[in-house]
């Protein structure tokens, strides 16, 4: 898939129109003319016929998905599926799939996942059958749901993997404000607003996702403006769900993708933070510098009451609880052994001048610290003295 994006990133708009005339007509000097919609709509069709093998009429009266961000929103979603563990077939759900159910379909094309796509809108589905029908894509890879608004969207899929979603930005003030030198927005009203915009879309699913906690599933959604994301990650805050991550692309325009779950896989913080931003969670992964070089296999094993092993340069350390504190020790670890569970597991890595630390699984945020605190105090103790 990254293969793709960069392919997308560098088209030569003079060398596609040679193969494709029917984009000549929308250049403007040398540049292709992106602030048409008839204009996005020939080169979408183009992008999907050329580097896809996919073969899509676009209605014009709709909105028309801009191929290299739906991409970028997929390959995030692999990382998701690597990261989060959940096979090599899993099921997404796209929520308002649309008239070319696009996310599944490009999905269809370059992996081996399976699609919910769901729709308020019937004949958004009907479009979108035709689509599938005419490129072959079968009802076992993709299916398509009607589904009404304000439902549950989470009710009756159990089994669901990642939750993927392209709101609508704006709520209706947000349409009638859209600045006058800028294109005009083309779509039906369910494409283009929803009540309290896109940041009440995505809380109304936050508040969904709560009621199925024992579910390993990971809920994304795309978000357009910068300002969504305080309401977004107040709301996750609020709720007390510690696993989120933010994501940010850009193309023309940037864009966002935030992403929660109760799952208690932990994914590296490459995939999680955003640059300079205050919405960013905490982190998974630490540096403790080394003041003093340690043996650390020898010091980590111990560790009473945890287990270690060993992935190449990776040390897998796994523990139920804080057993090394002083507290553990007083109780005996009576609560310890009433325990069930993997418990916490970290992967530390040893390098030049540092241990990189990173809080891959568990649901206690206490245990990576006091950790963390272990480790660093001992790499900055002198030799002999006690811990």
């Amino acid at each position: 898939m990254d293969e793709k994006v960069r392919l997308l990133e560098n088209i030569n708009f003079h060398q596609l129109a040679a193969q494709h005339p029917s984009l000549d007509q929308f250049f403007v000097g040398s540049q292709y003319n992106f602030d048409t919609h008839e204009g996005l709509i020939e080169l979408a069709q183009v992008i999907l016929l050329e580097y896809f093998q996919l073969k899509v009429q676009l209605d014009k009266t709709r909105l028309c998905p801009r191929i290299p961000n739906r991409l970028k929103y997929l390959r995030l979603v692999g990382s998701l599926v690597e990261q989060f563990k959940l096979g090599d077939s899993p099921l997404i759900l796209d929520i308002g799939t649309g008239h070319t159910c696009i996310y599944p379909l490009l999905g269809s094309r370059l992996t081996s996942w399976r699609f919910i796509g769901t729709d308020i809108d019937e004949r958004s589905l009907e479009c979108a059958k035709k689509v599938l029908e005419e490129n072959n894509v079968s009802s076992e890879r993709i299916q398509l749901k009607l589904v009404r608004s304000g439902d549950d969207p989470f009710m009756d899929i159990e089994n669901c993997d990642v939750v993927m979603t392209n709101p609508p930005f704006y709520d209706e003030t947000g349409i009638k404000q859209n600045k006058p030198e800028k294109p005009v927005l083309v779509g039906k009203p369910t494409e283009l607003a929803t009540e309290g915009g896109e940041s009440q879309f995505i809380i109304n699913m936050i508040n969904h996702s709560v009621k199925y906690p024992g579910r390993n599933t990971v809920y994304s959604s795309l978000v357009g403006k910068y300002n969504s994301l305080e309401p977004v990650v107040g709301k996750l805050k609020e709720l007390n769900i510690t696993n989120y991550g933010l994501s940010e692309f850009s193309n023309k325009t940037k864009r966002w993708i935030v992403f929660w779950t109760f799952n208690k896989n932990r994914p590296s913080d490459n995939i999680r933070m955003i640059k300079r931003s205050t919405f960013n969670p905490e982190k998974h992964e630490i540096f403790i510098p080394l003041k003093n070089k340690i043996n650390l296999v020898d010091f980590l094993s111990s560790i009473q009451r945890t287990t270690i092993e060993r992935e190449n340069e990776v040390i897998v350390f796994k523990t139920k609880g804080i057993v090394w504190s002083r507290k553990f020790r007083r109780t005996n670890g009576t609560n310890f052994l009433k325990e069930k569970g993997l418990g916490s597991i970290f992967r530390i890595t040893e390098l030049e001048t540092k241990i990189k630390i990173h809080w891959c699984y568990g649901d206690d945020r206490a245990v990576f610290e006091s950790l963390l605190g272990l480790i660093t105090r001992k790499t900055q103790q002198s030799s002999g003295e006690p811990l």
